[in-house]
């Protein structure tokens, strides 16, 4: 079970998205990393999926990595 909502990790990582340099990509994943209360960091992988150049990214799929 994910410490953290789907909406806060996709948040995360979509001002990360902003970041990613990889304009011919259709698929990318993006690194969320979150501290909790007792300052655990949990790290998330999140896919990102668009249908082409110009369309927008839309998360897919979100994977916990590690909690450490």
């Amino acid at each position: 079970m994910k410490k953290f909502s789907d909406e806060t990790i996709i948040a995360k990582a979509r001002v990360n998205l902003v970041d990613v340099k990889q304009a011919g990509a259709n698929q990318v994943d993006v690194a969320v990393d979150l501290k909790d209360e007792k300052l655990i960091t949990h790290n998330y992988a999140v896919t990102f999926r668009r249908d082409g150049m110009g369309s927008p990214w839309v998360p897919a799929d979100i994977t916990e990595i590690s909690s450490m």
